[in-house]
């Protein structure tokens, strides 16, 4: 339902700036000031576009909360602002769909945070990742690193949450993946393939082929029966 961008403010103060548009309107909601200057990597929305996470050129990572009014900003602890040692590529940053929870790591670190309580609930070692999506349930995270795509379980019972699930991992690593809107299959995108698989059974169920481009996205429609595929040559 939203999108945040991230760039200088509009009206030339030179400031940096995130703003948050409404989906399908591309109507601005917020324009919102950070009273600083410094280059901003990456930008994540909650999907009801009341809380804002961003990591700054510094390797800073902030969070704010979006008040109807006023509009002051307020840094969320645990999420920042916390200083990333080094940052190296992008930092996989992702919220459920239900807005309850924000996944983030670095260094193979993944860190879940309960965006209400502002409390860690998962934190596990599982590997260099560079991206993470959350099912549509919220149970299970989807992350891509070296060593292909794995899932996460991350609202087990405390001793098994993090804990990688019995999948195969795909590699190598799709450049770009999906839920179903169901949870039960995930679609990947490659170079001239999109895969479906089955999460239940693990195995390839389709595969389509495409044009001579690389994928950089693709999604489920709302009904689950037809894939769409965005691809770069």
């Amino acid at each position: 339902k939203f999108l945040a961008t991230g760039g200088e403010e509009t009206g030339g103060g030179g400031g940096s700036s995130i703003r948050v548009w409404a989906i399908p309107s591309g109507r601005e909601v917020k324009t919102i000031p950070l009273g600083y200057r410094k280059h901003l990597k990456q930008v994540a929305v909650s999907p009801d576009g009341q809380t804002v996470v961003w990591v700054d050129g510094s390797g800073f990572l902030h969070g704010l909360e979006i008040p109807v009014a006023p509009f002051p900003i307020v840094d969320i602890e645990p999420f920042g602002p916390r200083r990333i040692p080094k940052p190296e590529g992008p930092m996989p940053l992702a919220f459920s769909h239900d807005n309850k929870l924000f996944a983030t790591g670095r260094k193979g670190h993944l860190t879940v945070v309960d965006v209400q309580t502002k409390k860690v609930v998962v934190t596990r070692q599982i590997g260099d990742f560079q991206r993470c999506v959350f099912s549509p349930d919220g149970r299970t995270l989807a992350v891509t690193h070296p060593k292909g795509l794995q899932l996460v379980d991350v609202r087990a019972d405390e001793f098994e949450k993090g804990k990688v699930l019995q999948f195969k991992p795909l590699m190598p690593a799709p450049t770009c993946f999906a839920f179903s809107p169901d949870g039960d299959q995930l679609v990947t995108g490659e170079s001239k393939f999109a895969r479906i698989w089955d999460l239940t059974t693990g195995k390839e169920t389709r595969q389509l082929p495409l044009s001579d481009q690389q994928l950089i996205a693709v999604a489920f429609s709302a009904d689950g029966k037809e894939v769409s595929a965005v691809g770069i040559d």
